[in-house]
């Protein structure tokens, strides 16, 4: 006998309470809560409503357009974006650190050695 997609899902339902060992009011609150959830799911609008709830469908073009030119621009965003070296940018911040040190070092020393002339 050949069990059909919703008997399955009832059998599964049913199999799923009974591991849980639910029994009566637990039982006839988590039956209440998946109807409603599957109500709640099937009055959802479909694809079909929304695009029909624009209006006109003379609008499609202009919808796929936008959407379109802005996944092309991300693409030719990142496909003209430069490879970058990790090793070698961590090299580069750290000469310019370096260099950095060594200018407060040098703008310290002639601080320490400046005497006014009286």
């Amino acid at each position: 006998m050949d069990v059909t997609e919703k008997e399955a899902f009832k059998l599964g339902f049913l199999k799923r309470c009974a591991e849980e060992q639910l029994t009566g009011e637990a039982l006839n609150a988590r039956v209440k809560a998946a109807s409603s959830f599957i109500k709640s799911a099937l009055e959802l609008p479909s694809m079909a409503d929304s695009w029909n709830a624009l209006g006109n469908v003379a609008y499609t073009p202009l919808m796929l357009a936008t959407v379109g030119g802005g996944l092309a621009g991300h693409l030719a965003g990142k496909l003209t974006e430069p490879d970058v070296d990790e090793e070698d940018l961590k090299a580069r911040e750290l000469a310019a650190a370096y260099k950095a040190y060594a200018a407060r070092a040098k703008t310290n020393k002639k601080l320490r050695l400046y005497r006014p002339e009286r």
